[in-house]
């Protein structure tokens, strides 16, 4: 029976619906040692098939008020969701288990609503583990690689025929497989948007240090209560747990200004002058999201499309060394950034034109050149004719 319920799992689309003696059997009888994570609406175990596969199985408590209307519901939000940035449903368990009980002194026998939701195991875990300063750990190129996959799978989220609001991100529930991919996890507390998209509710929502103000205040939840999480999340992913606050009360300009000469710093040593600008600006635009993202007015934190389509100009300007041509090196935590001319193949013949690519000139956004140039300041100018002004970028 596991193999086949396993065959289904791999070869169908759909998640397999799973025994509950199975679920005990793959986690060991819910062995302590097999607990990957807790929270207010379940207990994740790490599952094991008598093959060696691996997921991760949440088994939910009872919740007073959680019937099976409400769970098959929840299911169907997400066994719908199919992307890199998302963790999988893979299989689930439902069904009533009879189970000895004492009543009025007596033993009775008694039926218990088991649930359990499976999910893909990702391999590294939860993103908190691995956060640190901008001095150690991941290079750049990692970190904006979690960044952007990060933005990516809310914006899944958010452009589907129903929209999803998470509710809860935090690093906690950003899962890192091992190619160092981000997978959003954990929809206990997601919600679908229709035609109400503000609501007020004296429920508990989400983790304390990601609320927004409006939530913190007069406990409004609405579409921009994840953006304001996520603004939390990037600032961290960038410079770490302890400046996270030294940053976000400073001024935007000084903050935005010392992230970016920090990742200077630490650039400087690996990347040619005009890589160095290139990576510097992703930098930059990184930070100024964020604390976008941080707008105590809500309704002035940009939406999920704007956020993609800012991080999608950076990579413009980054052409054929973009994150999804680039290769990552983990042996140390560094990686190897390309140089102007790793493009270029010098033959040891005659110089010819030959021997040279060919290039082609690329578009880029008006607001994308005024942040390069320190919008035209008078130290970048190189030179000037009758034609027009250059510029060091």
């Amino acid at each position: 029976m596991e193999a086949k319920l396993l065959e289904q799992r791999t070869s169908g689309s759909e998640p397999s619906k799973l025994p509950y003696q199975l679920i005990r059997k793959i986690t060991n009888d819910f062995d302590k040692g097999r607990i990957l994570g807790s929270g207010g609406f379940g207990t994740v175990y790490k599952g094991v098939y008598e093959d060696g596969r691996e997921i991760a199985v949440k088994v939910l408590h009872n919740i007073s008020g959680v019937d099976d209307k409400e769970f098959h519901k929840e299911f169907d939000n997400l066994r719908g969701l199919k992307h890199p940035n998302i963790v999988e449903l893979v299989g689930f368990c439902h069904e009533w288990e009879k189970e000895l009980a004492v009543f009025e002194g007596k033993q009775v026998t008694a039926e218990r609503l088991c649930m359990a939701l499976c999910f893909e195991y990702v391999q590294k875990g939860s993103l908190n583990k691995l956060i640190s300063d901008e001095n150690t750990g991941f290079t750049w190129h990692i970190r904006y690689k979690i960044i952007k996959g990060i933005c990516v799978g809310l914006q899944y989220l958010r452009e589907g025929e129903h929209p999803i609001m998470h509710f809860d991100l935090k690093p906690d529930n950003i899962l890192l497989d091992e190619n160092m991919v981000p997978k959003i996890a954990d929809f206990g507390l997601s919600k679908l948007f229709g035609e109400e998209n503000t609501k007020k509710t004296m429920s508990s929502a989400g983790t304390c240090g990601y609320w927004p103000p409006e939530y913190i205040k007069h406990q409004i939840i609405s579409r921009e209560f994840d953006i304001f999480s996520l603004g939390v999340i990037i600032v961290k992913i960038m410079n770490g747990h302890e400046s996270y606050n030294s940053i976000v009360e400073m001024p935007k300009r000084k903050s935005a200004k010392l992230v970016h000469e920090s990742w200077r710093k630490r650039l400087r040593g690996t990347l040619s002058h005009t890589s160095l600008e290139v990576y510097c600006n992703q930098v930059k635009r990184c930070i100024e999201i964020a604390l976008d993202c941080l707008i105590s007015n809500r309704q002035e934190r940009p939406t999920i499309q704007d956020i993609v389509s800012s991080l999608n100009e950076t990579e413009t300007m980054i052409g054929d060394r973009g994150m999804q041509n680039e290769q990552f090196s983990e042996d140390d935590g560094e990686s190897t950034l390309p140089s102007d001319l790793s493009s270029i193949t010098i033959s040891s013949g005659p110089s010819s034109a030959e021997n040279f690519p060919s290039v082609e000139p690329r578009v880029m956004p008006w607001s994308l050149l005024k942040e390069m140039t320190d919008d035209f300041s008078a130290a970048r100018l190189v030179g000037k004719g009758a034609h027009g002004q250059v510029y060091k970028v």
